[in-house]
């Protein structure tokens, strides 16, 4: 639980500067892999890490950088970068499902955007709050 309040810390301060520069800085990836592989090895000390949960922490974060990479950075390499680097912190199920969730709310609020005509088909919009707020929603939802 630790380890997923340290990254969700860190996703916060990401989301910050992602809203401000539309960049995810390296170090804020590098800190969430950093507090993944600690939680990974005291996990295998511990003997409660499987590996077919570490598989699925890192799913969100591969499919993220696959879209990224099959849309021409629809979606940016750096959001699949600290989903991928964060997800064995948070958990297998709260980083599949956090990134559902920050899906569906990124959708609810571009559809908002779209109506009121506030943003047109191809404005950017930052999807690193929406996963904050999703992968935060889930760590504390303790599904």
């Amino acid at each position: 639980m630790y380890f997923g309040i340290t990254v969700l810390i860190i996703m916060i301060i990401a989301a910050v500067t992602d809203l401000r520069c539309r960049q995810i800085p390296l170090l804020f990836i590098g800190a969430a892999a950093a507090a993944s592989i600690l939680r990974i090895i005291c996990g295998i000390y511990s003997m409660d890490a499987e590996f077919t949960d570490i598989l699925m922490a890192l799913s969100p974060g591969a499919v993220l950088i696959l879209i990224a990479f099959l849309t021409r950075e629809g979606v940016g390499y750096g959001d699949g970068l600290l989903v991928l680097a964060a997800g064995p912190a948070l958990g297998g199920y709260a980083a599949l499902f956090g990134t559902i969730a920050a899906l569906f709310a990124n959708g609810i609020f571009s559809g908002v955007l779209l109506a009121l005509r506030r943003a047109g088909k191809m404005t950017r919009i930052p999807f690193v709050p929406f996963l904050a707020l999703g992968m935060g929603v889930m760590l504390f939802a303790k599904v």
